[in-house]
């Protein structure tokens, strides 16, 4: 009886579909190049003709997300857990929540547009410091569990490897004094 009501009112949403679309310019293909950050993998060997996308806004970069999608999409604003898509085939999923000092954003989406557009607007995570306050500089070269391993691999890596020597030590001289060693 129990599992008959869980399954009555599990709702079901539709998923959105990402076929592969040869002669559409704008849908990906697997072959394109993006920035390093925002993070985004190519899925599909998961039968998805789209990039899986992860990366930590600043609360105030949030707005600037939604009115992309808004935009690229002609439809209300977005919302969490929102799926949209397009007259030109483009497709997207997105969910994001509070977290790491900012707001986490996971999107699936077929748009190159969309994508090139993200890779302009967002070009940095929050500091360490920022997405981890109360952790110690000497911290970060310990091993990592947990929520900052998650962030260390998938949000801060990509960015930081995707830096010139040159950017790392601007970026790194700009950093509270603290943190300066541990950004070599």
């Amino acid at each position: 009886m129990f599992r008959f009501l869980l399954d009555k009112l599990h709702l079901k949403r539709e998923s959105p579909k990402f076929p592969e679309c040869p002669d559409n310019p704008i849908i990906v293909n697997g072959s394109e190049s993006f920035l390093s950050y925002p993070a985004k993998t190519y899925l599909g060997a998961q039968g998805a003709n789209a990039y899986y996308m992860i990366a930590v806004l600043r609360n105030a970069e949030l707005p600037k997300l939604k009115a992309l999608v808004q935009s690229r999409f002609h439809s209300q604003e977005p919302v969490n857990d929102s799926i949209v898509q397009s007259e030109l085939q483009e497709a997207l999923a997105m969910s994001y929540r509070e977290e790491f000092g900012g707001v986490l954003v996971e999107l699936t989406t077929n748009s190159v547009p969309l994508l090139q557009s993200i890779d302009k607007l967002f070009d940095s995570p929050p500091a360490p410091w920022l997405a981890f306050p109360h952790l110690e500089p000497i911290e970060v070269i310990l091993p990592k569990q947990g929520s900052l391993e998650y962030w260390w691999d998938h949000i801060w890596h990509p960015y930081w490897s995707s830096l010139s020597p040159n950017e790392k030590e601007q970026y790194r001289q700009s950093a509270p004094t603290a943190w300066r060693e541990v950004l070599l």
